[in-house]
């Protein structure tokens, strides 16, 4: 019988436990997390936890791109980072070496923690499954690690039918702003909400005995990404539909960029060009070179940034 590990995180605490029921009747299932979740369902690798070099294992250049690749590590000192790596790396061992996975199912890879998982899974010829939400239709994934797709099947033609009738209609929003609201008072309070989050995180990291950090960093205390101003929140977009349209206008070719606040997915881990990851001063550059070769360019802010 084959076994198959769920990953797990505070907020798909209730999908991975769901798969673990719906697959255990044919395969022998758990779930794990480095994080405390407080859920006896769930595997927590603080009993697995090990200090192992992981440089046994690690080549230098992949220590340096595992660091390089997780915004958290990159931001914090090398020691502490190195430290991180040796803890993730050791309990993940231990918890294999008890467990023997055929498969490992996770959300995407973005952080150290989960990075380091998929690349102890290739090595050990163990099948990772990364989970991608669809942007289009909720509670849809497709599978993805790296970027990658795998195919699971072909869908029926009524399914392919049915989808594109939804984002034909001009009511549809993608998933990730069917909630949004834009305004000044908006931002503020979304700006507040995540600066009162990283207090609180801060806190939490002071007392707990977590001794994998990722959730508890990933603040703007130690993360450059998220050291957004309150001032700056307040960007406006003047005259962007007239713009829009005299853009449309031009017999020039175009490019549009969708950009992402936090694109620790789409870019860190799947960009093979590790130089590429800090968009800050990578995407500035991206654009004048198009425009340097005669290109318009549209950028569009991601929704989930503040303002």
């Amino acid at each position: 019988m084959y076994t198959v590990c769920i990953y797990t995180r505070h907020k798909l605490n209730n999908f991975a436990c769901g798969l673990k029921l719906r697959l255990e009747s044919d395969y022998k299932t758990f779930v794990f997390s480095e994080d405390d979740i407080g859920d006896v369902r769930v595997i927590s690798l603080e009993k697995y936890f090990s200090t192992f070099d992981a440089s046994l294992f690690l080549t230098d250049d992949e220590i340096i791109e595992i660091i390089s690749r997780c915004r958290v590590l990159r931001s914090i000192k090398y020691n502490c980072a190195i430290k991180l790596i040796r803890r993730a790396y050791g309990s993940i061992d231990k918890m294999i070496a008890v467990h023997s996975p055929d498969i490992i199912i996770s959300p995407r890879i973005d952080d150290y923690f989960l990075d380091i998982l998929e690349r102890f899974c290739k090595v050990k010829n163990i099948h990772f499954l990364g989970l991608w939400r669809s942007a289009f239709i909720s509670n849809n994934f497709f599978l993805t690690a790296r970027g990658e797709y795998h195919s699971v099947r072909i869908p029926h033609s009524n399914e392919v039918d049915l989808f594109i009738s939804r984002i034909r209609n001009s009511s549809f929003k993608a998933t990730s702003i069917q909630n949004k609201k834009y305004s000044p008072r908006s931002a503020v309070q979304r700006y507040l909400f995540l600066y009162l989050r990283a207090c609180i995180l801060e806190v939490i990291r002071r007392f707990s005995k977590n001794k994998f950090r990722y959730r508890e960093m990933a603040t703007r205390f130690f993360v450059k990404e998220y050291r957004v101003s309150f001032f700056q929140i307040f960007h406006r977009y003047s005259n962007w539909d007239k713009k829009l349209a005299e853009v449309q206008k031009t017999a020039r070719p175009k490019i549009f960029l969708a950009l992402q606040v936090n694109p620790e997915s789409t870019i860190d881990y799947y960009c093979t060009n590790t130089d590429l990851i800090d968009i800050s001063t990578t995407t500035p550059k991206i654009i004048k070179l198009f425009i340097d070769f005669g290109y318009d360019v549209i950028v569009k802010d991601h929704p989930n940034m503040s303002g």
